[in-house]
C-alpha cells in the first residue's frame, strides 16, 4: 500500500525564526544539527549513569536533487518538509529527530535496547511507501532512503564518534544496495 503525502508548505519566516536558529532548522522545523549533537551528548551521559543503551541513526534521502531539478527548488524543499514530518510521525515519541544535512535526518534513540535497526527499517519503509504529487499532477514521485546507526558504547563513546560511525554505516548500506542492484 502506497501512502500519498500532500506536500508541506515551508515554515514561515519571522521574528520567532531568528530566536530558534540555533535549535530549530528553519526549513523543516526539526532540531538543528548542532542541537542534535548536544542532545546526543546529554543522552550519552544519561546512558553512562543508567547503564542503558543509546543509539544514533542517520537517514539519508536519495532523489531529492533530481526532484528539485524537475520541479524546482521550492517543491524540493516542500518534499523535504513532508519527509521530515513523516520521519517524526514514524519514530517513537521519546526519539529526537533533527536535520543533519541537505538530505539527511539524524535520530537520537534513547533506550534503544537493540531496536535501532528496527526503527531505521520502519522509517525507511515509510519513506519508500510515501509518494508525492504536485497539485493536480497525474505523476507521483517517490524517494529512496538509506540508514545507518551507531550504538553506545560499541560504536563510539562520544557524540562525534557516534555521529561519524552512523554516517559511515549509512554510506556502507548505500554501497551495499548499489552492488546488489
Amino acid at each position: 500500500m502506497q501512502m500519498q503525502l500532500q506536500l508541506a508548505s515551508r515554515r514561515p519566516e519571522g521574528p520567532s525564526a531568528k530566536v530558534e536558529d540555533s535549535v530549530i532548522d528553519n526549513l523543516t522545523g526539526l532540531y538543528s544539527a548542532n542541537y542534535l549533537e548536544n542532545r546526543l551528548a546529554e543522552e550519552l551521559i544519561r546512558a553512562v549513569r543508567g547503564k542503558s543503551e543509546v543509539a544514533f541513526a542517520v537517514i539519508a534521502i536519495d532523489g531529492l536533487d533530481e526532484y528539485g531539478a524537475r520541479y524546482g527548488a521550492m517543491h524540493r524543499d516542500d518534499a523535504l518538509c513532508s519527509l521530515a514530518e513523516l520521519v517524526k510521525r514514524t519514530v517513537r515519541r521519546c526519539d529526537i529527530v533533527g536535520r543533519l544535512g541537505e538530505q539527511e535526518f539524524g535520530l537520537v534513540l534513547s533506550h534503544a535496547n537493540g531496536k535501532a535497526g528496527l526503527i531505521c527499517e520502519r522509517v525507511c519503509n515509510a519513506i519508500h511507501r510515501a509518494s508525492f504529487t504536485l497539485g493536480g499532477s497525474q505523476s507521483a514521485a517517490t524517494f529512496k532512503s538509506r540508514a545507518g546507526y551507531a550504538v553506545y558504547p560499541t560504536d563510539g563513546i562520544n557524540a562525534a564518534e557516534m555521529m561519524s560511525a552512523a554516517r559511515e554505516a549509512s554510506s556502507k548500506s548505500w554501497k551495499k544496495a548499489a552492488k546488489a542492484a
